[in-house]
């Protein structure tokens, strides 16, 4: 498991499970010391639903079925061991635009 790897988890259930960008370092995602990753979740872009701020869009080329935004505002703390099927590595633009809007959803200087 590495940094800007995108995974599934069983969250909200394991029938309904949403992919996730792995935002730990990949130092501590590699190491057995740590048994859990920070992640941003993933969810389908569906119809007439636009990105908000807090928001970057992914799709295919990052790995995904379809054009998916990753939320920023929320950063959750997930066990390594109930993640599923890699799915696919964030792009180097993508997460430079994710970089970039959790600076501003923190409120992180330098960003």
């Amino acid at each position: 498991m590495k940094q800007w790897e995108i995974y599934d988890f069983p969250y909200p259930s394991a029938e309904q499970p949403h992919p996730f960008v792995i935002l730990s370092p990949t130092v501590l995602a590699e190491s057995k010391d740590y048994q859990q990753v920070n992640a941003l979740m993933c969810v389908s872009l569906r119809g007439k639903d636009q990105p908000k701020l807090r928001d970057v869009r992914l799709n295919g080329s990052d790995g995904l079925d379809g054009p998916t935004l990753v939320r920023c505002h929320f950063i959750f703390t997930l066990s390594k061991t109930a993640f599923g099927r890699r799915r696919g590595m964030v792009s180097h633009m993508r997460q430079r635009a994710i970089s970039k809007t959790l600076g501003l959803c923190f409120g992180l200087a330098g960003i």
